[in-house]
């Protein structure tokens, strides 16, 4: 919400600029969230979870982050 709020004011060029990539990784990262979700992948071992999804642990909370992987 904080980046809804923050677009939503007068930016400069550059602010655009570096606003812009992070709404769009978090729209592909959800977009991945929801489609793990839809085809019920529950087991952190099959592969479409494997290949989307990795853990990292901060200050004792557990984080999941989505990475992309290019091919080429």
């Amino acid at each position: 919400m904080d980046l809804v709020d923050l677009v939503r004011k007068k930016l400069t060029k550059l602010e655009k600029k570096n606003i812009s990539p992070l709404i769009v990784q978090g729209v592909h990262e959800r977009d991945i969230i929801r489609r793990l979700r839809d085809e019920k992948i529950r087991n952190i071992f099959e592969y479409e979870w494997v290949s989307q999804l990795r853990f990292e642990l901060v200050e004792g909370e557990l984080l999941t982050k989505c990475m992309q992987t290019i091919f080429p």
